[in-house]
């Protein structure tokens, strides 16, 4: 997603780790909120909310294998990565990267 933000709307990648760390939510919220933006311009508020949402679901499943004391199995692991496959396939396609 760090390279969308540098093709698409060239931010390079030192001006997005230095504004990064003023964001509460950090790097994450960062980078997911200028894309949601920039969909949001391109293609209105249902696409990006869409997007907003997809990125937020893969991101508990990293909240839950990074933090909690449960058992990451290979069904949970599986879909995590669907998820991170699908994200990467849709910024490859609607910014043609």
């Amino acid at each position: 997603m760090k390279y969308t933000l540098k093709s698409v709307l060239c931010i390079s990648y030192k001006k997005q780790d230095t504004e990064s760390k003023s964001v509460k939510g950090g790097t994450h919220l960062y980078v997911r909120d200028h894309i949601v933006r920039q969909l949001e311009k391109l293609f209105g508020p249902k696409e990006s909310e869409l997007f907003r949402r997809k990125v937020d679901d893969l991101k508990k499943h990293r909240i839950e294998s990074d933090y909690r004391d449960i058992e990451i199995n290979i069904e949970k692991g599986e879909t995590a990565l669907r998820k991170a496959r699908e994200i990467k396939r849709y910024l490859t396609q609607t910014f043609e990267l």
